[in-house]
């Protein structure tokens, strides 16, 4: 079975090596710091779950996903913030998003979302 590809986009380099340390040995991971790294990452690799900061140095997270949604993105997509007052889950909802995280990120529940929506293809927006 291939493996599926997941893009973490996130301005903190330790959150980026973090998930990347844990969803390693089941998925191909990708990582950007900004948005062009992001579109970078995705017009080179057909991913099939994005985990998007929603505040990044330039933009946000619903920037990224609305491109890759533009791109011709039909992945998952959850956002992760340390902010969660200033994310509008009307503007989350449009993009498809499937759930936010609030930092500091709950791991386990982190990984069993992912493990739920790469095994099923199912997701509603939920607030963890």
């Amino acid at each position: 079975m291939m493996m599926k590809n997941v893009a973490v986009v996130d301005d903190d380099a330790i959150i980026r090596k973090t998930l990347r340390l844990i969803l390693n040995k089941q998925y191909n991971i990708f990582t950007a710091k900004d948005f062009l790294e992001a579109m970078q990452l995705y017009q080179e690799n057909a991913i099939d779950l994005a985990i998007v900061d929603f505040r990044l140095g330039q933009g946000t997270g619903f920037d990224v996903i609305e491109a890759y949604r533009k791109a011709g993105f039909k992945g998952k997509a959850l956002l992760i913030t340390a902010f969660t007052e200033f994310v509008d889950s009307n503007e989350a909802k449009k993009l498809d998003i499937a759930q936010v995280f609030s930092k500091p990120l709950d791991l386990e529940v982190l990984t069993q979302t992912i493990e739920d929506l790469l095994a099923n293809g199912q997701g509603n927006l939920k607030r963890a």
